[in-house]
């Protein structure tokens, strides 16, 4: 077995990403067509993750365990619609 499987979702995000996710990278693990889709989203409040500004950035990043605890909820209500 891949060690890669045996990690949590939080983990997998953590080491494929870090701690801090960027817009890019949510666009890209959410699937949406475009990093101003995802702001769109966020002015719209509908982006399923929270996301915030660090001092002296100019983007918006959210935490990986927000984005695995997303995630992680998505698949738990697929499994309870099969």
């Amino acid at each position: 077995m891949n060690q890669l499987n045996r990690l949590t979702t939080v983990e997998r995000i953590r080491k494929e990403y870090g701690e801090l996710i960027c817009l890019k990278e949510l666009a890209y693990i959410f699937r949406y067509p475009s990093v101003d889709a995802v702001r769109k989203s966020i002015q719209r409040k509908t982006f399923p993750v929270p996301v915030s500004k660090l001092p002296n950035r100019a983007t918006l990043y959210a935490s990986a365990q927000d984005v695995a605890d997303c995630l992680d909820n998505f698949n738990k209500k697929e499994t309870a619609n099969d």
